[in-house]
């Protein structure tokens, strides 16, 4: 095997860099469909509902299969239900962020969802990571 790939086994295989890879193509995929609906709709909460619905449906699909793959502590419906629950958190407050924001800083919308969804990932990690995709204890 070459160093190459050995090392890009290595790094594959770390779950922050698989989160980093997932959440950043999820920040690409909702980023852009914000741009796109808020631009043709003019509604900035709806676009940042849907866009967030999206990344959402998309980002879990790929936490669970790749990024914290495993023997996990808890069944896929309790994981959905509790990353749907997490997700629903995180749209009221970016979305009371978001508007705070733009319409009290004067801040464009476009800078206002990255400074949201900074922040979403900061703190998503570790509640991915240490509840609703814990690996189960090996006995």
């Amino acid at each position: 095997m070459s160093k190459i790939t050995a090392f890009a086994e290595k790094v594959l295989s770390d779950k922050r860099i698989k989160y980093l890879f997932v959440g950043g193509s999820a920040f690409l995929l909702e980023y852009g469909l914000f741009l796109i609906l808020n631009s043709t709709l003019n509604l900035l909460i709806l676009a940042n509902v849907l866009s967030f619905i999206v990344g959402l449906v998309y980002s879990f699909v790929l936490h669970q299969k790749w990024t914290f793959a495993g023997d996990h502590k808890h069944d896929p419906r309790k994981q959905a239900a509790s990353y749907l629950l997490l997700a629903l958190i995180n749209v009221v407050l970016t979305s009371f962020i978001i508007t705070l924001l733009v319409d009290s800083l004067g801040i464009l919308p476009f800078i206002a969802k990255i400074i949201c969804m900074l922040l979403v990932v900061a703190w998503n990690f570790l509640i991915l990571n240490k509840i609703i995709f814990k690996v189960a204890a090996v006995n």
